[in-house]
């Protein structure tokens, strides 16, 4: 079975400044481009009172996950607080609690399949 998949132009993708970017890329934040400054955390999940980003889903934690650009490197922390994981493309679930160094380009999936998103 193919995989249902969102392909972004590349004028979409590109993020010429010096900070950091999370795109959405399939579910109800598809087409969307979250800046992200140096040092911010961005926190996705259910509880609009808690997080900066809301998916709406039963999938997603209140407190789901949270994402932190570093511009020296060029990377991103992230970290999984979920009970339903946080993924990246090709299944790999990330551990509950611990920090991920992602590099620009990576997808993660937030609880399932239908919240994507890409960094940078």
């Amino acid at each position: 079975m193919e995989e249902d998949r969102v392909f972004l132009t590349r004028s979409l993708c590109m993020n010429r400044n010096p900070q950091g970017a999370i795109v959405g890329i399939k579910g109800v934040w598809l087409g969307a481009i979250i800046p992200i400054r140096d040092g911010e955390e961005i926190v996705i999940g259910r509880a609009a009172g808690m997080c900066d980003l809301v998916l709406p889903e039963k999938v997603v934690s209140r407190r789901h996950c949270s994402i932190v650009y570093h511009e020296s490197t060029g990377d991103y922390s992230v970290w999984d607080w979920s009970s339903n994981g946080t993924f990246l493309r090709g299944g790999k679930r990330l551990e509950r609690n611990r920090e991920y160094t992602l590099k620009t380009g990576a997808e993660l999936l937030i609880g399932s399949r239908d919240n994507v998103f890409k960094l940078g």
